[in-house]
């Protein structure tokens, strides 16, 4: 797959062309990206990603931006969906072009765009000024067509990045899966932890969060492992661990019927089901007990689930 950060990438083959930021890519997302690989396929074009990425000046519409995927995730789905190349421009670069110069500087002359896809809602131009209607209209010049897709309704609301952060920071993993289409997950490399859990009989293995990304409620949750030995279930804590007084947040996962060792591996952690919210036990002892129940409440909900 073609990864281009630079606005001014070489003129490509004729482009179908997904427009959007795909902050956390939901499912409303995934029929965009689907259409633009089919309209591709039908009509011999390369199937392309516009997107952006924001270091100093962030969009209006992304102020506060915590991300539910990181940049390599992104590239993960669209690559499985069947996306080819990819335009990830800094936004400083193109924020100040009027909506006429972004179609035909960057969508007619650097894309190559003959067909565009996107939400029905999207925006852009010098502060978003211009919306769907505009860019139907305007592509015309270019002969390039516009197809729009509608929101995606769940629970009678559209799904959207601020829902599933939202639900995320609210622990419920279980409706962010829903408007996800896949669990939300943490892809890090395991680091050395205090060592605690292995004095109490429970072994976990620590990650840190990605800078920026979209923490979760704090709390136990039943989670699913994937590492170079397989899949695995696991009992994850997300939090501080107060009972040892610190203030330093981690993501802890004890490996149901695992004992090897992954330190500085890349493991991929997907939320599943909040057990319970973050608690502070009086001693070491309650503590062991209840990580031993959390274990056995988180088996209780695998047996029920086959």
């Amino acid at each position: 797959m073609k990864i281009s950060q630079d606005i001014k990438i070489e003129r490509t083959n004729p482009a179908a062309v997904a427009l959007g930021f795909f902050d956390g890519i939901h499912i409303g997302h995934r029929i965009v990206l689907n259409k633009c690989v089919e309209v591709a396929k039908q009509r011999n074009l390369v199937p392309t990603v516009f997107t952006f990425t924001i270091t100093d000046t962030v969009p209006t519409s992304k102020q506060n931006l915590t991300l539910i995927h990181t940049e390599q995730q992104k590239y993960d789905i669209f690559q499985s969906i069947g996306i080819e190349q990819i335009a990830t421009p800094n936004f400083n670069d193109f924020k100040d072009l009027s909506p006429e110069e972004y179609i035909e500087k960057v969508l007619y002359k650097s894309l190559n765009a003959k067909v565009l896809i996107c939400g029905n809602n999207h925006h852009f131009g010098k502060k978003g000024i211009a919306d769907v209607n505009f860019l139907r209209e305007y592509a015309k010049k270019f002969d390039i067509e516009v197809i729009t897709v509608d929101d995606v309704i769940l629970d009678n609301l559209p799904v959207s990045s601020t829902r599933i952060r939202e639900a995320i920071r609210q622990g419920d993993v279980e409706l962010a899966e829903k408007m996800l289409g896949e669990p939300f997950s943490i892809t890090m490399p395991i680091i050395t932890g205090r060592k605690v859990g292995r004095t109490i009989n429970f072994p976990t293995i620590n990650q840190k969060f990605p800078e920026k990304f979209t923490i979760l409620q704090y709390g136990v949750y039943l989670t699913e492992v994937e590492c170079e030995q397989g899949h695995f279930f696991g009992v994850t804590n997300v939090g501080v661990k107060p009972t040892f007084d610190t203030d330093d947040l981690t993501c802890e996962t004890f490996i149901l019927d695992f004992n090897e060792d992954l330190y500085q591996k890349n493991v991929k952690i997907s939320f599943k089901k909040l057990l319970r919210k973050e608690q502070k036990f009086d001693t070491i002892d309650e503590l062991r007990l209840q990580i031993a129940n959390d274990v056995n409440c988180a088996k209780e909900i695998l047996l029920s689930n086959h």
